[in-house]
């Protein structure tokens, strides 16, 4: 303690109390820099923001924003140019009345002149003139070929039709040019659109159902053909979920001598389709899309081997409709006169069998699943393999193809054949995917 000191103590005591002092100090430097760095981190974090605004957006020497090609902005004055387009057309007159208009160079049928657009909706032209009933308007696309060999004046035009999932219709080739301002036709229906009345002389107008059947008949080199390869691609697929439906094929002549072929479908409710490009004059075909290289494939990978016959021997479709029973009952006249049944039933099988794409489509499909012909003739010696028509109701008939192939279960394949009218409905996803590859929609 530093109380009434003495000479060495009293010099202890002041020593004691400079340092005391001196901790005093210290102490409350520290406490005045935790004070002053608190104080400014606080002001830091805490003091209010600001929003910056850049006024000018700087672009980096040498690099310039491309303004717009002026002419990829005229896709409306391509379509009014080619609407504005003016034809000569057969007259349309009421029910009842005479059609009103001039008449032809060889005093032929009634003629009006009138714009390309208001002949595209008259009434009946797209279904009578252009033969296209199944689809329909979803009115003018235009499409620029700045990008293309043609250059950057030229549009595409076409009064689009759809049919299910795809759009067809005719096309026009538009040129801008001030000075060579031009509308040509791009394909059959464009040009049946600008001379409706000599429609029938364009050489690859109205060609659907042949080529359908040029295309279904194209062969790999292990003999099937595309109808057949079509159907082992559908069996491959499995059974169809509810929903599921074929279409079948969609034709548009393109340009030239080629056509655009789309065989349509839905699955697990999406739809889709195999796209072709086919060559009428040199009978080429080529897939377009991964569904129609996915089918062509089934055809190239097809294992040669001798094709199944399911064509019953005592039926020629190569012969006149009257002399295709070569042998059996449906063959002997006499039974058939006295006997309207028999006589029926032969009728309805008859118009499936005279339907040789399709006899041949199911052949493929059953010489893909067995081991060979043989083993198929055994099938048919054992009636396993057989043709069937029943009768469903009067002058309506169920005709099936029933087989049962090395011990698996037995199979069937039908169409229901109406008599009058000689209409065919397919039953099932086969005979449906059959009929269909052989059929254009419309």
């Amino acid at each position: 303690m530093c109380g009434a000191p003495s000479g060495r103590d009293h010099v202890v005591c002041e020593l004691c109390m400079d340092t005391r002092q001196i901790l005093q100090v210290v102490l409350g430097l520290i406490v005045l820099m935790i004070v002053a760095t608190t104080g400014y981190i606080i002001f830091t974090f805490a003091k209010p923001t600001t929003a910056s605004v850049v006024q000018q957006v700087i672009v980096e020497e040498g690099v310039a924003i491309e303004p717009p090609n002026p002419w990829s902005l005229q896709g409306g004055a391509a379509i009014e140019l080619v609407k504005a387009g003016r034809v000569t057309a057969p007259a349309v007159a009421p029910a009842g009345e005479e059609p009103k208009g001039k008449k032809g160079k060889s005093e032929g049928p009634e003629t009006v002149q009138m714009s390309v657009g208001e002949l595209l909706v008259r009434p009946g032209f797209v279904e009578d003139t252009l033969k296209i009933a199944k689809a329909k308007p979803s009115g003018w696309k235009v499409e620029w070929w700045g990008d293309t060999k043609h250059g950057e004046t030229f549009y595409m035009v076409r009064y689009a039709l759809k049919d299910a999932e795809i759009e067809i219709g005719p096309t026009w080739l538009v040129n801008l040019d001030p000075k060579r301002r031009k509308v040509v036709p791009k394909n059959a229906l464009a040009r049946a659109v600008m001379a409706p009345l000599g429609v029938e002389k364009d050489p690859y107008f109205d060609k659907r159902e042949q080529v359908v059947a040029a295309i279904v008949a194209h062969r790999f080199e292990a003999g099937i053909n595309l109808g057949g390869a079509l159907l082992n691609y559908f069996e491959g697929r499995g059974q169809s979920a509810e929903g599921d439906s074929i279409l079948g094929w969609t034709l548009e002549h393109d340009r030239g001598t080629l056509y655009r072929a789309f065989f349509q479908w839905i699955e697990s409710g999406q739809p889709t389709y195999a796209e072709f490009e086919f060559d009428y004059e040199a009978k080429g075909l080529k897939a377009v899309n991964l569904q129609a290289a996915n089918v062509m494939r089934e055809g190239e990978d097809f294992v040669k081997r001798e094709r199944a016959v399911a064509m019953p021997e005592s039926f020629d479709p190569t012969q006149p409709a009257k002399k295709r029973w070569v042998e059996g009952a449906c063959s002997n006249r006499k039974l058939l006169r006295k006997n309207a049944k028999v006589r029926d039933q032969c009728k309805a099988l008859a118009m499936i069998l005279s339907q040789r794409e399709i006899v041949e489509s199911l052949e493929w499909l059953l010489t893909s699943q067995v081991e060979s012909s043989e083993s198929f003739k055994e099938c048919q010696a054992d009636r396993a393999c057989r043709w069937s028509a029943v009768v469903k109701e009067d002058g309506v008939y169920n005709v099936s193809y029933l087989y049962k192939l090395e011990g698996k279960e037995e199979r069937k394949v039908g169409w229901e054949v109406t008599l009058k009218g000689e209409r065919v409905t397919p039953l099932d996803r086969t005979s449906t995917a059959a009929w269909r590859a052989i059929k254009p929609r419309d």
